[in-house]
């Protein structure tokens, strides 16, 4: 900080002002009551969709933890997707283990929701009038699922008709024999078999069931997980104090005019390609990444 008033009132020189912000959550359930080993869920009720979504609360880990399907690619016949340890085969297996067991069975751990570090950094700078101010915020740790592919597949509706708008996602989809070794995009079934996959999953009426179909599972599966971690200019501006010399010839008191931007970028996983980092993965529908805006602002007091 090299900074002076002089005898008109003007501030002169420079000054570097910086505001780090820092937040930390760290956590580990712990089961007390010696009941089981670890990862066993801390009650019995937990649905599959609680642990899909990170409110099944699991020993030896944190809160927030949510697991996924393990996606194994698409199939070469017709392009549908498969998950490890989903065979009818295993429904002996299954049959005779708690639901939580076979739950976290079929998922795989993928992460915690909420990140470990997160905040942000002000940085102020001053030259003589001029004043130019940023605003960076991070998060560290966390993990999101990509924005789902297919909405509302219990009805039946998923399949992409001609007159709806579908993701940018299925321009890469599977299409023929081959496909299967260059996306993991699925391809588009014929309308039978895509309402036979969503009716009909094998484990469907078992106390067990661990899904809706195949269309849910994709959606929810470790391929769709990515990295929340990101880095955001949240704001820019840059501000010029009138002198004080040309105010009093206009008869005013304070004047000034700054330039400011709102969201100018984000650093963060390239998979996320426009969805925000802060917005997990439970809405289907298309979606556009945060705008940058500016303003041009002109303040006059008499």
């Amino acid at each position: 900080m090299l900074s002076s008033i002089s005898a008109d009132g003007e501030r002169k020189g420079f000054r570097w002002s910086i505001d780090p912000q820092l937040g930390q959550v760290v956590n580990k359930l712990i089961n007390k009551l010696g009941r089981g080993s670890d990862f066993d869920p801390l009650h019995d009720d937990f649905t599959y969709e609680d642990y899909l979504n990170g409110k099944a609360y699991v020993s030896g880990r944190p809160l927030n933890s949510f697991f996924s399907y393990e996606f194994t690619g698409l199939s070469p016949e017709d392009g549908r997707p498969t998950f490890a340890r989903v065979e009818e085969d295993l429904w002996d297996q299954y049959i005779d283990m708690p639901n939580s067991k076979v739950f976290t069975t079929v998922m795989q751990y993928s992460g915690c929701r909420v990140p470990c570090l997160q905040g942000g950094i002000s940085n102020t700078f001053e030259y003589n009038n001029f004043i130019l101010s940023f605003n960076l915020a991070y998060s560290i740790g966390s993990k999101l699922r990509l924005l789902k592919l297919y909405d509302n597949v219990s009805a039946g509706s998923s399949i992409p008709q001609p007159i709806k708008n579908m993701r940018k996602e299925f321009v890469r989809r599977w299409k023929r024999p081959g496909d299967e070794k260059k996306t993991n995009i699925p391809g588009i079934l014929n309308a039978t078999d895509f309402n036979y996959s969503i009716n009909y999953p094998w484990w469907k009426n078992e106390p067990f069931s661990f899904a809706a179909n195949i269309w849910q599972m994709y959606d929810d599966s470790d391929m769709r997980v990515v990295s929340g971690n990101y880095l955001k200019l949240t704001n820019i501006s840059l501000r010029y104090n009138i002198p004080v010399q040309w105010l009093k010839k206009c008869y005013m008191k304070s004047a000034y005019v700054s330039l400011t931007g709102v969201n100018l970028f984000t650093l963060c996983h390239k998979d996320l390609k426009g969805q925000d980092p802060n917005q997990s993965g439970t809405s289907p529908r298309i979606n556009l990444s945060l705008r940058p805006t500016y303003s041009l602002t002109l303040n006059v007091s008499f």
